[in-house]
């Protein structure tokens, strides 16, 4: 699909008014957080499903910012991908002859596809090709009545959100313990001794990373993970993210939930944790405390896409499973952020402003 056409798309299914209406928003993205000057940027994109049109949306607002910035780009439309699935030739030949050093960004509704002509990953393949992206993948999660949402957690102030958030990583990267608190009945103690944070931040000059940005997040130190957490935010299951209605509790011990407590909403978990198991070949990492994160993003808020509830302001997220991407020891093929609301974070007994 050539831009052009997919523009005229855009205004048959009344889609248009919002690209003109947030697009100046994501000029920065390519300033502020790419450090664009020339380069070809390559958006790859879904049309998504009727009412979930949110991918569609998206890669239109990259395509006019990029067009009113003077850019060079190449669209290129394949169906939605999931789990398991391959990844159109079209956006696999896009993939192989980008020239090195520039730009790609993605907005899908569920992931990019399976690419084994590309190499090991999609983020080994930027880095040998020197490339600078941004992804929004699991679109599909979201109602394109949400657009404006996901557009406010993109028009922030980056240059003020990376000094919080390196100040917030420099406090965990010299502390030895983590304990999170909130008032409905969380209390987690982790211990961080000898980990390293990563600042989410929207500083992607370098390689890049998820859009919208805005957390600080780490792994905790083996299994050293004690106490009960409520998740009161937003749950990420199997099939998408639900905005929590009746919190979940959660207890925790040597690292891994023994138990789960609540309605129907623990019940989707418990059931999700099932089923994955069920594929494992390894399932011993399913249900491990992989990842602690801070959300540091004013302009995110709490709804039914993890990708943004998970940086809002006032909340924390634990991950579930797989952590070696990021300095953890966790073999999973599972990852599921749970959201909750309000945190009081002690390092050291000591509590901080972030």
């Amino acid at each position: 699909m050539k831009d052009t056409e997919f523009i005229n798309w855009l205004k048959r299914e009344e889609l248009f008014f919002l690209v003109e209406k947030y697009y100046p928003q994501f000029k920065k993205i390519f300033s502020d957080c790419m450090k664009v000057v020339k380069e070809h940027v390559l958006i790859i994109l879904d049309l998504g499903y009727p009412t979930r049109r949110c991918a569609a949306v998206l890669a239109g607002c990259y395509l006019l910012a990029a067009k009113r910035l003077n850019l060079t780009y190449k669209l290129v439309v394949q169906d939605p991908k999931y789990t398991g699935q391959q990844a159109h030739p079209e956006v696999i030949e896009a993939l192989l002859n980008h020239p090195s050093g520039n730009i790609i960004c993605l907005a899908l509704s569920g992931k990019l596809g399976s690419m084994k002509h590309i190499g090991k990953s999609f983020r080994t393949y930027i880095a040998n090709n020197k490339h600078r992206f941004v992804s929004t993948p699991g679109l599909r999660d979201l109602e394109t009545k949400y657009f404006s949402k996901l557009a406010s957690s993109i028009d922030v102030d980056y240059a003020q959100m990376r000094v919080r958030g390196q100040e917030l990583k420099k406090k965990v990267d010299f502390a030895e313990t983590c304990q999170i608190m909130t008032d409905k009945g969380t209390n987690l103690t982790v211990d961080i001794h000898g980990k390293r944070a990563i600042s989410n931040d929207g500083e992607y000059s370098n390689r890049g990373g998820n859009m919208p940005s805005g957390e600080v997040y780490f792994a905790p130190r083996g299994k050293r993970v004690e106490g009960v957490i409520v998740i009161d935010g937003t749950l990420k299951h199997n099939e998408g993210t639900i905005i929590v209605k009746e919190p979940i509790k959660l207890k925790i011990s040597n690292g891994e939930i023994i138990d789960i407590q609540g309605g129907e909403e623990a019940r989707i978990l418990e059931k999700t944790f099932i089923e994955v198991e069920k594929r494992a070949q390894y399932p011993w990492g399913i249900k491990r405390v992989g990842e602690i994160g801070i959300g540091i993003n004013p302009g995110a808020s709490l709804i039914p896409l993890t990708i943004v509830s998970e940086k809002a302001e006032n909340t924390a997220h634990v991950g579930i499973g797989s952590n070696t991407w990021f300095g953890g020891t966790i073999y999973a093929i599972s990852h599921f952020d749970e959201v909750f609301k309000n945190p009081r974070v002690y390092l050291d007994n000591k509590k901080i402003n972030y």
